[in-house]
This record gives structure tokens, sequence and C-alpha cells, in this order.
């Protein structure tokens, strides 16, 4: 995250617009770069300030396609873009209390207070109850990419190369962390 900061803040003092960049909406910018390389940062960002004259949460949108790409690229991951929100849920009252109050948890202010990060929620429960809606929507309001791992793809039947593609998969996800790795149909 540092050296995404000091690049977004060089990228950000070279601009002839004045950008009033806030310190959330920068760290927005900064999570949603992470897991991409430093040149596809700067593509990438570039290409922002090619569309909206500057660095804002309109560049959120853009680096998650570029990670859409990335992901793509592995046949085991699929990238979903979303547009669901928690109130779109219904019921699931403390599930959605308990994600509302972590919001910001992945903020560098929540990091520095030392506040702990959710590791995962595992929900099970009928088909049809939201389960999937709630990945999305957790997806779309904390602005995070969201991975669907078809369990069914990670089969293989050469010995050991399932093992193998598990692994892949979760240095995958760990590099685009933070995000929702949403198991379907586990």
């Amino acid at each position: 995250p540092k050296e995404i900061k000091t690049e977004l803040t060089r990228l950000n003092k070279n601009l002839t617009v004045e950008g009033n960049l806030s310190q959330r909406i920068l760290e927005k910018v900064i999570q949603a770069c992470q897991g991409l390389s430093l040149e596809k940062i700067r593509r990438v960002l570039g290409k922002a300030i090619v569309i909206y004259k500057q660095i804002d949460q309109n560049a959120i949108p853009i680096i998650l396609r570029e990670k859409r790409q990335v992901i793509s690229q592995t046949e085991l991951l699929e990238f979903w873009s979303v547009k669901s929100k928690l109130k779109d849920v219904g019921g699931a009252y403390n599930l959605k209390k308990w994600l509302n109050a972590r919001t910001e948890i992945f903020s560098e202010q929540a990091l520095n207070y030392g506040l702990v990060t959710p590791k995962g929620v595992l929900i099970i429960g009928m088909q049809g109850s939201g389960k999937s809606l709630i990945a999305k929507s957790v997806a779309y309001e904390w602005k995070l990419p969201l991975l669907r791992l078809d369990v069914g793809r990670l089969f293989a039947g050469v010995v050991g190369e399932s093992e193998s593609r598990v692994r892949e998969m979760i240095a995958i996800a760990e590099s685009l962390a933070p995000c929702v790795l949403w198991v379907d149909e586990i």
C-alpha cells in the first residue's frame, strides 16, 4: 500500500487540474489497486486521468475492470460486477448489522487503530435464502472485487492437479485481497 500511495500522490501532484483526493477516496483507490503490479497501476490510473482528468472515485471501476482481465486469464475464478446493496437483502438483520459496522474495516485508520480485519464469513442455508445476494452486496458496498469460485473447476483427472489448482486459486485470491471470495455450491 505504501508504494501505491506514493504513486497516487505523485500522479495527483502532476495533474494540471488540482485534484482534491480525500483521505477516504485515496484509501479506496489504494485498496482497489492492491494485487496489481505497479506498471498496471500506472496504466489504469493513466486511463482514469485521460477519461476524468483526475484521480477520484471514478477510477475504482476502471481498476476493477483491470482486475477482471487478470482473473479471466486464470480459468479458476470468475470476476463478477454487481450493484446489489445490503438493503436489497431480506432478513439477516444481525449479519447486516455486523457487516454495516465493519464497512470501513480495511481503511488505513482502522488498521492503524489495530482493528482486526474479518477473515471470512461462512453463510449456509437453503436455496433462495439470500446467501449469494449477501456476497454480492458486501462486494458492492465495500467496493471490493467479487470473485466467484466454481468448485467443479478445481477438480482435474491427474493426481495432484486438483491440489495444485486449489493452491493457485488461493494465491490469486490473496494477491487481490481484500476481496470477497464467493464459494458457490460447495
